[in-house]
């Protein structure tokens, strides 16, 4: 959020350092194992879990938090490209290869392809990569319309259904008299 102090070269600046850390030493990556569960950028690191620090090219003694996702099977950087391949993802990869024993524990990390396509219902491929028509999106939004559509149908039929099975269960009330 940028206040009516902030200058907006500020602002990106302070979303750059809050992807880093400050640590006063000077090689370009370090090896550590986390005394308690932190999170840095878009990384979360869970306590005992070893990971590295990545020097930073433009800011002095900033650091990058690389570590490998067992979840996901792959290194992921705290700085804005994730687990795409880049200059901090490499380094600390190949830092591993150099120094450990068993490498084979460590897996590479998996390019991003770049012309992905996602199966969308009724045959309609769309490349991630290339802009929409107006016709693709307009029948995506016809057929998002009619599943929901029916979603909505088929609780409004379970909700009729409770509300009949309910009625038949409750006895009628009785009426009684005071005189």
């Amino acid at each position: 959020m940028i206040t009516h102090n902030r200058s907006k070269r500020n602002a990106k600046a302070l979303l750059q350092v809050e992807a880093t850390i400050y640590l006063g030493i000077t090689s370009p990556i370090m090896k550590f194992v986390a005394r308690q569960s932190f999170r840095v950028g878009n990384v979360c690191i869970a306590q005992g879990e070893t990971c590295y620090a990545v020097k930073s090219e433009r800011r002095e003694h900033r650091y990058y938090i690389v570590h490998f996702d067992a979840v996901h099977q792959t290194w992921q950087c705290s700085c804005g490209q994730g687990r795409s391949n880049h200059h901090h993802l490499t380094t600390a990869r190949e830092y591993v290869e150099k120094r450990n024993v068993n490498v084979s524990t460590v897996t590479e990390v998996r390019p991003v392809q770049q012309n992905r396509t996602e199966n969308v219902e009724n045959g309609l491929a769309l490349d991630v990569n290339v802009k929409s028509t107006v016709e693709q999106w307009k029948a995506i939004q016809k057929r998002d319309r009619a599943r929901q559509k029916a979603l909505k149908a088929e609780y409004w039929a379970k909700i009729r259904e409770i509300r009949a099975e309910q009625e038949q269960q409750q006895p009628e009330p009785i009426l009684v008299v005071r005189r």
